[in-house]
């Protein structure tokens, strides 16, 4: 009977303790907690791959991280490329940027363009801003339309700006008006203004 007991304490004893690792098993926050000082060397089979990573995978990572150090200087391959593309190639980068110094003084292609430009085209830029110091009298035909438009034009603004100092004293004719409209008139400003003091 005794035996019978201590059996069956020994069997509850297990099983609590079985379903209480398979509990902690299937949590993966508590199965990597139980297992981490299994887990913190690695084991043989994953120092076997990442030497085959690091050896013959030759990945992106491994060429341009691991090996940095060793490719400061570049390679005789790299050097060929690098003088074919400053030497034949002529990009624009090439010409504006490395050949800067070389292009300070104009060559004579362009210096060609340039003269015809300023000599054959007459340009509005050409007229207006090369040529403001010779413009600044008037030419001859200039004065012709100057003349023509104070003369014959007689336009409002020649009549009230130019002939403005003649214009001071009333003509003859004006007086007439005036005095027309003063004496004979008598409109309301006659009446009410002009005589105020008399009334």
């Amino acid at each position: 009977m005794e035996t019978m007991r201590i059996l069956i304490l020994i069997s509850l004893a297990a099983a609590i303790v079985q379903s209480e690792y398979y509990a902690n098993y299937n949590d993966p926050l508590t199965r990597d907690s139980m297992n981490f000082e299994k887990r913190a060397v690695p084991s043989m089979r994953n120092m076997i791959n990442l030497n085959k990573r690091s050896d013959s995978d030759n990945g992106a990572f491994d060429r341009e991280f691991l090996h940095f150090g060793k490719r400061e200087v570049p390679s005789k391959h790299n050097m060929i490329n690098l003088n074919k593309r400053s030497d034949s190639d002529k990009g624009a980068f090439d010409r504006e940027f490395l050949h800067f110094g070389k292009r300070e003084v104009p060559s004579k292609h362009n210096m060609i363009n340039l003269n015809k430009r300023s000599d054959s085209d007459n340009g509005a830029f050409d007229r207006e801003f090369l040529h403001f110091g010779k413009r600044e009298v008037p030419s001859k035909h200039n004065m012709i339309n100057l003349n023509k438009r104070s003369d014959s034009d007689k336009g409002a603004f020649d009549r009230e700006f130019l002939h403005f100092g003649k214009r001071e004293v009333p003509s003859k004719h004006n007086m007439i008006n005036l005095n027309k409209r003063s004496d004979s008139n008598s409109g309301a400003f006659d009446r009410e203004f002009l005589h105020f003091g008399k009334r």
